[in-house]
């Protein structure tokens, strides 16, 4: 009513009524002084509620919202400045362990390098859009995409303590839909080969190594299930043939658990090859890396046929599961937060029958084979 009433008063037509003159300086008298004129506010005001916030309670409450906000990206830092207090957080304090450490950082340098603008922007002013959208700008697949949203939410409630957000962006995203790539578990004659392969070197050999120290971490690899990374901190304090078990310690263990592996008959048949006075110490020997890689070659396994990742640890959860039919047990015995999870990642029956998981429980060492 004041903008048209002004206008006709331009032109000479109306007047403003008293009631609308005093309603007018009211208005001006208020915002003398802001920088925001009476047109800018009646705009501002009719914007909400256009988008659905009706009565003045509703605008008061969302200004307060807003300027809640607003502050917040104030004092908040850029996301690579709270990225990186993350990773501060996680080396000095929570103490994680530094293979972890190199993928977060390595996640945060991607973002740096693909999403310039995204990591310079206040970590409190940042949408579940935004987000997603520099997700995948930075990582190429769907899989890397979600692991960026789960890794990532550390980054804002880190920031919702440290009073830099008021809420987790992340948390309201979605998990992908993604496709495990299948990889097939090992035939019980490669296991086999790969078993004996851990052996003195033969004249013909690329490698001269003598390589039967390697043969009890393969083994365990192979029957157990356990990760490599678990296996590098395994002791022979740790085996037990008497209980049965193995003990990945709290300290060994990716997922920060303790729990107890089966010693199945086989994993027991080689693991008894190495002598009593010889069973102190670490499992994996002295350049455990190279000599685990010649053990491969041996097989044939290199640039022209390629390794696959965990691929032992698929066999032994492939031919565990085809044996026993229980996700529950397989899901304790291989450290696994989800049985879902295990299920598509980890066993592959594609080709695999139940004489060919028979073969694999009973690959154990002959007489020629003692260490």
């Amino acid at each position: 009513e004041i903008k048209l009433g002004k206008v006709a008063v331009d032109a000479g037509i109306v007047e403003l009524t008293q009631a609308q003159a005093v309603e007018a300086l009211s208005a001006l008298d208020i915002l003398e002084g802001s920088g925001i004129g009476l047109v800018d506010a009646c705009r501002l005001v009719k914007r909400m509620q256009e988008s659905g916030i009706g009565d003045i309670a509703e605008i008061e409450h969302a200004f307060k919202l807003g300027a809640a906000q607003i502050r917040h990206e104030k004092k908040s830092p850029s996301w690579s400045e709270a990225a990186w207090e993350m990773v501060r957080v996680k080396e000095k304090i929570t103490r994680r362990r530094e293979r972890t450490l190199q993928q977060i950082r390595y996640m945060i340098r991607r973002m740096e390098k693909r999403c310039p603008d995204f990591c310079v922007r206040p970590i409190g002013g940042i949408t579940g859009e935004e987000c997603r959208a520099a997700f995948g700008r930075a990582f190429d697949s769907p899989i890397q995409q979600d692991k960026a949203r789960v890794v990532f939410s550390g980054v804002w409630t880190l920031a919702m303590k440290r009073g830099w957000a008021l809420s987790n962006p992340t948390r309201m995203l979605d998990a992908l839909k993604t496709q495990e790539r299948e990889i097939r578990a090992l035939t019980p004659e490669e296991v086999e080969r790969l078993l004996l392969a851990c052996r003195p070197p033969l004249p013909d050999d690329s490698s001269q190594l003598d390589l039967t120290s390697v043969q009890p971490a393969v083994a365990i690899l192979v029957f157990a299930g356990i990760r490599p990374e678990e296996l590098m901190r395994l002791t022979w304090e740790d085996v037990s043939f008497e209980d049965g078990v193995i003990t990945v310690r709290a300290a060994a263990s990716k997922t920060g658990g303790a729990r107890h592996v089966t010693i199945c008959e086989a994993l027991r048949a080689w693991l008894s090859l190495v002598p009593e006075k010889e069973r102190k110490g670490a499992i994996i020997p002295e350049y455990w890396r190279s000599r685990w890689e010649a053990v491969r070659s041996r097989e044939g396994w290199g640039k022209k046929k390629p390794w696959p990742k965990d691929v032992l640890r698929h066999t032994f959860a492939s031919y565990h599961a085809k044996t026993y039919a229980d996700f529950g047990k397989l899901q304790m015995e291989m450290g696994h937060r989800s049985a879902e999870l295990l299920r598509n990642r980890y066993t592959n029956m594609a080709g695999l029958t139940g004489e060919m998981a028979k073969q694999f429980w009973k690959l154990k060492p002959s007489l020629g084979n003692q260490i």
